[in-house]
This record gives structure tokens, sequence and C-alpha cells, in this order.
């Protein structure tokens, strides 16, 4: 075999495993690509729903103590209303 097959046969190889070797970088090159996209609208879809839950809760804990406040205000009312009548019946009583 002449030297210059044997180099052409070599400069063939060199230059399949050079278009393997450009293939597999793009192949990687795309995967990479598709993850990152992947993790960032995974990273959106956490970060939506995490803002749900705190909503979620938020609005709970909101109503807990809006209703607690409402009780407490009744409560108040009811005393308020309750010594008001104390004081009138007293200031009757001391009337006759």
């Amino acid at each position: 075999m002449e030297l210059a097959t044997l180099a052409a046969m070599v400069q063939q190889q060199f230059d399949r495993l050079n278009q393997r070797v450009d293939n597999l970088q793009e192949s990687l090159n795309t995967r990479v690509d598709n993850l990152q996209c992947t993790l960032f609208q995974q990273s959106n879809e956490l970060q939506d729903s995490l803002t749900r839950r705190i909503d979620e809760t938020m609005d709970r804990r909101s109503a807990v103590s809006q209703e607690s406040l409402i009780q407490r205000s009744n409560q108040l009312e009811e005393s308020l209303v309750q010594r008001s009548n104390q004081i009138h019946d007293s200031m009757l009583q001391r009337a006759n």
C-alpha cells in the first residue's frame, strides 16, 4: 500500500471522527438547551405554585384574623351594652 493511499485513509478516518465529534457536540448542545429550557419552565411553575400557596395561606390567615376581630368586637360591644345597662339600672335605683 502506498504512503499516499495510507495517508488518504487516515485523513478519511480523521475527517469522519471530526464529523462525529461535531455531531456529538451539536447533540450535547441541543440537550443542554432543552434541559435549561425545562429547568426554567419548572422553576417558573414552582415559583407560581409557591406564590399561589403563599397567597392562599395569607388569605386563610386574613379570614381567620378578621373573624377573630369581629368576634372580639362583638364581645366588647356586648360587654359595653351590659355595663351601660348596669349603670343605668344603678342610677334608676338611686333615683328611687
